[in-house]
């Protein structure tokens, strides 16, 4: 019988749902070897947080992979490679293959293997360095998907969210959570890199994009787009549509 306590996601990547229905709405998804806590359980449904950004869903029990808190990936005392662009993997035990989206955390073994409890997972990608804008090319065009986190669908949120764990930087999921960290920095001194965050009519914090320079912008609307932003927002390219307000920018860390 499995583990209920802890948990790997042993797939490409799994919905989490705002509450225990197939109808609910996708809040977020785990990656391939991102790890939870279990904090209820009924026979088709787990309450789940998530390891990597402490996030909360449901997930359903049929994909859950349950593991002992010491065999969760991410909390052993092991480097963590994280997938640079889709890599196809092979389930030793069943012959089984997956390809996973960027930003999937692969535990890789000196054998270079990845093992998951009583799974054993082997690369037939090869691991390419890739420089940041190669990277961001990966997810240039993906298609908005609310709670999204792969180049088949993602939110604003998510898309940062993942090019940064590319880096080796966490970031929380959401765009208001994320306007939270960093220093605010002029618009005129944005960075690649830096982070930019737009309000709604109410002053909520509701959407996020990765500064290319001062003027442009790569956000995901629609889909991952480069626009130009200026002091008052986000200017669609081609036909000068203001579509977002600008908050402020936020440098978090030196990518360049």
């Amino acid at each position: 019988m499995q583990d209920l306590t802890h948990g790997c996601c042993t797939l490409s990547h799994i919905p989490l749902r705002a509450s225990g229905s197939h109808r609910s709405e996708m809040v977020s998804q785990l990656l391939f070897g991102e790890s939870y806590r279990v904090l209820a359980a009924t026979e088709e449904w787990l309450e789940v947080e998530t390891d990597f950004d402490h996030y909360r869903g449901f997930l359903a029990a049929n994909q859950h992979y349950g593991l002992s808190e010491a065999d969760c990936p991410i909390r052993q005392d092991i480097p963590l490679t994280c997938a640079l662009e889709p890599l196809r993997l092979r389930c030793e035990n069943n012959g089984l293959r997956l390809t996973v989206p960027p930003s999937a955390a692969l535990p890789l073994d000196k054998e270079n293997r990845i093992r998951i409890g009583k799974l054993v997972f082997t690369l037939e990608s090869d691991l390419r360095p890739l420089r940041l804008p190669d990277i961001l090319a990966n997810y240039t065009n993906a298609p908005y998907l609310w709670g999204g986190r792969t180049p088949w669908g993602m939110d604003c949120s998510g898309f940062t969210q993942a090019v940064y764990k590319t880096q080796g930087i966490a970031l929380p999921r959401d765009a208001s959570m994320q306007a939270l960290l960093g220093k605010e920095i002029p618009l005129a001194q944005a960075r690649f890199g830096d982070l930019a965050f737009f309000r709604n009519e109410n002053g909520r914090i509701t959407h996020t994009g990765w500064m290319l320079s001062p003027d442009r912008i790569l956000h995901c609307s629609g889909r991952v787009r480069e626009d130009r932003i200026d002091e008052k927002g986000i200017v669609r390219i081609p036909d000068d549509v203001r579509t977002h307000t600008l908050h402020c920018i936020k440098h978090i860390a030196d990518l360049s």
